[in-house]
């Protein structure tokens, strides 16, 4: 309880009063204009729930209530005030308290590709809702930079997968910040560099846009259209309607290649495919197994089939066998290792991996 010079009066309450005040100063408009839009709705149990709650409140919710778009969201969660109520060491345990309840909910201490077949889901139903809300069919509509294939939305996306999926074992992925995780995905090599450059420019391209579309208006809106494109590409400097039209084309574009490659979403069947890696038609491959497969293979591809994140990462990338396969043939010791440590199978994704390059005495050596 806190004690006030009128009267006690629970935590909850008071909280809840003084993010209702901290919100409305926040929000209001006066004749200097806002300092920022307000949305208090993303939160446990939505507009049902409470405004505020409590440590042990948030792991209850977590544990029995939260749904699994949550942990895309809580990515982005992060403390931004300073200490006004409590003492700073005191304020900075309850901080460490949030962010390692924050981990334990959106990371997995293993390589969580069960997590893919979710992020699909997700982006398909938010697609589903922008076509559904009529928006795309309105007169005069061109482009959402929020919602729309390959835009702000699908980079964001793009970058979470890859934190839910690996976050647990890579602290620097933990970020809340696209660009920064972005960063580290390149370092680690689990985006390209070019690719990398591609993300970051039309990420900065959308929200370019979007920060023009919302001064120009003073409203929240991320929509481009007959009326406002002219007003927009002149702010922005651009020579003409139809430059910025074959800007957003080109971006859009790029984004939806690696979007589709990470999620792994593709048309074809066919071949075994996994962003740039082998390609080597599934008929090749099982024939190559019946001649040549031996046991040290077929006890470690079992093995993993039992654990439900890595039997969903082989189905994800059928391609990762034969790396499987090559490596197992090239040492029993290392198959052995692999068995009792699955998770450095995560690195046989990496553009860069090759088997021609491991010396694998060398790694023996150095692990024993």
């Amino acid at each position: 309880m806190l004690n006030t010079q009128k009267k006690n009066i629970e935590n909850s309450l008071f909280f809840s009063k003084v993010i209702k005040r901290i919100s409305d100063l926040l929000s209001t408009v006066t004749v200097d204009g806002y300092v920022f839009k307000v949305d208090l709705r993303l939160r446990p149990h939505a507009a049902m729930g409470p405004t505020s709650i409590s440590i042990n409140g948030l792991k209850d919710y977590f544990i029995k209530d939260a749904m699994t778009w949550e942990r895309f969201s809580w990515t982005k969660a992060r403390v931004v005030n300073s200490p006004f109520i409590q003492k700073s060491n005191e304020f900075k345990k309850h901080i460490n308290q949030l962010n390692k309840l924050k981990d334990e909910f959106v990371f997995r201490s293993y390589p969580d590709f069960e997590s893919l077949e979710s992020i699909r889901n997700l982006n398909k139903k938010i697609k589903s809702q922008h076509k559904i809300s009529g928006e795309k069919n309105r007169n005069g509509y061109i482009f959402n930079v929020k919602l729309e294939s390959g835009a702000i939305r699908d980079i964001e996306f793009l970058v979470q997968v890859q934190q839910l999926v690996r976050g647990g074992n890579n602290h620097a992925l933990k970020s809340s910040s696209t660009l920064i995780t972005l960063k580290e995905l390149s370092r680690l090599e689990f985006i390209s560099s070019t690719n990398e450059e591609k993300i970051f420019e039309a990420y900065k391209f959308w929200r370019t846009i979007e920060h023009h579309i919302q001064y120009c208006f003073n409203s929240q809106l991320h929509t481009l259209n007959v009326d406002n494109i002219k007003k927009i590409t002149k702010s922005l400097r651009i020579s003409s309607t139809t430059k910025l039209k074959q800007e957003i084309v080109d971006n859009q574009k790029k984004i939806i290649s690696i979007l589709n490659k990470t999620l792994n979403i593709h048309k074809s069947n066919d071949l075994l495919f996994n962003q740039n890696f082998s390609k080597m038609p599934i008929a090749n491959f099982e024939k190559k197994l019946i001649t040549n497969s031996h046991s040290s293979y077929d006890e470690l591809i079992c093995s993993l089939r039992k654990k439900p994140s890595y039997s969903r990462m082989l189905d994800e990338y059928p391609s990762i066998q034969e790396k499987i396969f090559n490596i197992t043939n090239e040492s029993l010791w290392i198959a052995d290792y692999i068995k009792k440590h699955p998770s450095i199978l995560d690195q046989l994704l990496k553009d860069t991996f090759s088997t021609k390059q491991i010396d694998f005495k060398k790694v023996k050596n150095d692990l024993e």
